[in-house]
């Protein structure tokens, strides 16, 4: 029996995903079972079609992004509230969940995309992938323990 880091050390079940619950939607691995994890998915196919479509000099739209990304920070509001409240004054992340979720699910189609690029090549998506990770996880953990606050994005 293996050792299963879907939940980082002092993260209980029910609180916000974590980069492990989304790389696995991404890769096909589980399904998306939860609202927070199918708009997940969204995101993934948002960066897919625009890396697939675009030139190099285009941007995403960013009104898709940010209606998906807005979506996403609903949500993890929502779970949130549930959860430890954060004591007032209590520091906001300066990005918030659903961009943190935008930017694994760019740097996991990113390592997907280059997986037969040059050593160099594919080391720095890896890095890049690694700091999303890493940066989304400590933000679930902080926020389950109430030393942190999600900033939820204005909807236009």
């Amino acid at each position: 029996m293996g050792i299963d880091r879907a939940m980082p050390p002092g993260i209980a079940p029910g609180t916000l995903p974590t980069a492990g619950q989304y790389l696995r939607v991404f890769t096909g691995t589980e399904k998306a079972t939860t609202t927070m994890l199918r708009t997940a998915t969204e995101l993934l196919a948002i960066w897919r079609q625009h890396y697939d479509t675009s030139e190099a000099d285009t941007s995403i739209d960013p009104e898709l992004l940010a209606q998906t990304v807005w979506k996403l920070d609903k949500q993890a509001k929502i779970t949130v509230a549930k959860e430890v409240p954060a004591a007032p004054g209590t520091p906001f992340h300066p990005h918030t969940y659903g961009q943190l979720v935008a930017q694994l699910a760019q740097h996991q189609l990113l390592v997907q995309r280059h997986q037969h690029c040059t050593p160099e090549i594919i080391s720095g998506h890896v890095h890049n992938l690694n700091q999303a990770i890493q940066t989304l996880d400590t933000v679930v953990a902080e926020a389950a323990a109430g030393r942190l606050r999600l900033r939820l994005l204005p909807v236009h």
